[in-house]
């Protein structure tokens, strides 16, 4: 702190909101402050912390770092806002904390950089997967106290690979023999940045391509040509080699993916061998199923499908008329890859199968005749809607008041929306569009808006708003809760009446400030559509909040945000991060009631919480959430 007058100056722009933490350059002397009055050395920035001694009057101190802590009084509080309420602490030299309240800094903002404690737990990471080339490995991080934001660096035989930098990372064939690690940093506002490496793993060893059983088509009847096809392997190898065989012995010289069949294959099983190799993994080798040689069926028709192309629905196949009836094994197909378990006539379509091709294979055994393959053709299901978000209403349900749905972005592409308004889940006879006047016979009923989006190929998708009570008028209506999550519990440092005797009172007389420190989650006090995130005219990270009737709450200070413009968003929602970005002394969340079309102050927030009593000082626990 300065003099008195200067505190006293101080004291009109800091409770403005309007004095800005602006730490030591670099090469600046060692800051310094004198201890006005004898005060406590705590361990922490807080008097609930332990003490470790007393600071004697007139002592100088030298200053290590600012932290937000407690807001205290002290010697300095006559000349303060907030009922001479600070929450400026320093840490000194000695390891010990000082209440700014108490000395003299010649500077009425912070005077040195913010301090940055080192993670309560930051464990090495692991890696969880199997050491062989082309294998997906995953960083394990580990439980940090408190919880962090992550980067990763994958490193082969402890070098950084160029653009290995996700949590995850498959070794190309170049990595075989090499051993592999990863380096996580963590980082957290308020909190050192702090880098951990894990163990190293054994040296890579190859990998093992996926493959398929390969499938002979074709009719195996003697002067006749099958062809294998080996179906799609994962890494797929350049080329392949074949080897026939007959009943299990290989048939000379037929090493080629096509094979006429000989007069002395009449009778026999043919299966063919397929090898595929791919640099840095094992060889693989997939032999067929066989195929019996034999005379020609006179009849073998190709299978047809039937039924609905959404998911849920049953197919079924028909084979057709075969002469002469052989035994049928049969196997349905996605995107021309067997399904597993699918070898029934029928089939229930299931998500995996939304907008894929579907096609139904069947085998016709019967001995002295060749084995016949016949497939369907395929037929592609509808696909999935998505996004397809689940939609909001904005306004107050209360008797005379107008909703507003909000659906949010549908896809991909043009989606068609159709609207019903819901009472205790019972459709609303004539309620179809976007808006619903309420009245007396919506009153204690739970009144929400369903969503259904339809377009062309794709399987219709109809989501369902939140509920809320409908009042009889909006008196005494608490439609806010707390804008942070349930349980956590903030100081007001400010409440709607120092903010109408502050600076700018035209845009902040309703506002309410909470000392949240930095980095608190910062949560949606109501339901609404996000018209505004992103930096603010006065340099501060800024989420608004559009609730209808041109009533916004704002959120401002924000460290990060998490939630786009034109976004539905429920109560209790994420929004981002509390901070001190902009014009403000320290890291706390500044929120209000504001119109949305000016940005002016409308109302004082009335919580279920607090109600519309935001006195200094007093603690505000949220129940949102």
């Amino acid at each position: 702190m300065k003099n008195r007058l200067a505190a006293a100056f101080a004291a009109l722009l800091l409770g403005a909101g309007l004095l800005v933490a602006a730490p030591a350059p670099a090469g600046a002397a060692t800051p310094t402050g004198k201890v006005a009055i004898k005060t406590q050395r705590m361990a922490k920035a807080t008097l609930n912390s332990t003490q470790l001694g007393w600071y004697n009057t007139a002592q100088t101190l030298t200053l290590k770092c600012y932290a937000r802590g407690q807001a205290v009084t002290g010697y300095y509080s006559p000349w303060l806002p907030n009922g001479g309420l600070d929450d400026l602490w320093y840490k000194t030299v000695d390891g010990g904390f000082v209440a700014d309240v108490d000395i003299n800094t010649n500077s009425n903002d912070p005077v040195t950089p913010a301090c940055s404690d080192p993670f309560t737990a930051a464990p090495n990471p692991t890696i969880a997967g199997t050491a062989a080339v082309g294998q997906t490995l995953r960083a394990v991080p580990g439980a940090w106290d408190p919880a962090a934001t992550f980067s990763y660096q994958w490193l082969l035989a402890g070098t950084a690979v160029a653009g290995a930098t996700g949590s995850t990372w498959a070794p190309p064939a170049t990595a075989l023999g090499k051993t592999v690690s990863v380096r996580v940093t963590g980082s957290r506002a308020g909190f050192a940045k702090t880098t951990r490496t894990s163990g190293a793993t054994a040296a890579l060893q190859r990998g093992t391509i996926a493959t398929v059983q390969p499938v002979i088509s074709g009719v195996p009847a003697p002067g006749q040509t099958v062809t294998v096809n080996p179906g799609a392997w994962n890494p797929r190898p350049a080329s392949f080699t074949y080897q026939w065989r007959r009943n299990g012995a290989n048939i000379a010289g037929a090493t080629g993916a096509s094979y006429k069949v000989a007069t002395a294959d009449t009778g026999t099983d043919l299966t063919a061998v397929v090898t595929g190799t791919v640099a840095g993994y094992n060889t693989a080798s997939r032999v067929s199923a066989p195929v019996r040689a034999g005379k020609q069926f006179t009849a073998a028709p190709n299978p047809t499908i039937s039924g609905g192309l959404d998911v849920g629905n049953r197919l079924t196949a028909v084979v057709g008329t075969w002469n002469p009836k052989p035994a049928f094994a049969y196997q349905w197909l996605r995107s021309g890859v067997p399904i597993a378990g699918a070898t029934a006539s029928t089939y229930v379509l299931t998500t995996a199968d939304a907008g894929r091709a579907i096609s139904f294979r069947v085998t016709g055994t019967l001995s002295g005749y060749a084995t016949a393959v016949r497939t369907s053709n395929a037929l592609t299901t509808r696909s999935l809607l998505g996004p397809a978000p689940t939609p909001v209403f904005r306004g107050y349900p209360a008797a005379g008041q107008t909703l507003t749905a909000i659906a949010g972005t549908w896809g991909p592409g043009a989606v068609s929306l159709s609207y019903q308004w819901l009472r205790n889940g019972v459709p609303i006879a004539g309620a179809t569009s976007t808006t619903l006047t309420l009245n007396s016979t919506h009153v204690g009923g739970q009144i929400a808006i369903r969503v259904t989006g339809t377009r062309a190929g794709f399987i219709p998708a109809t989501r369902t708003s939140a509920a809320s009570s409908v009042a009889a008028s909006t008196a005494g209506m608490r439609p806010y809760k707390l804008p942070f999550p349930r349980g956590k519990a903030y100081s007001i440092l400010q409440g709607p009446a120092e903010h109408a005797r502050g600076i700018l009172p035209e845009y902040n007389k309703h506002a309410v400030d909470f000392g949240t420190g930095m980095g608190a989650p910062i949560t949606a006090s109501a339901s609404g559509l996000v018209v505004f995130s992103g930096w603010g005219s006065t340099g501060e990270i800024q989420v608004r909040v559009d609730h209808g009737d041109n009533r916004c709450t704002q959120y401002s200070h924000l460290s990060s945000a998490t939630i786009s413009a034109g976004t539905p968003i429920q109560q209790g929602q994420l929004l981002g991060y509390s901070g001190q970005t902009g014009i403000a002394s320290g890291p706390h969340l500044h929120w209000n009631v504001v119109y949305c079309d000016s940005q002016i102050s409308r109302e004082v927030p009335n919580s279920v919480e607090m109600g519309t009593t935001y006195r200094v000082g007093a603690i505000a626990t949220s129940q949102n959430g």
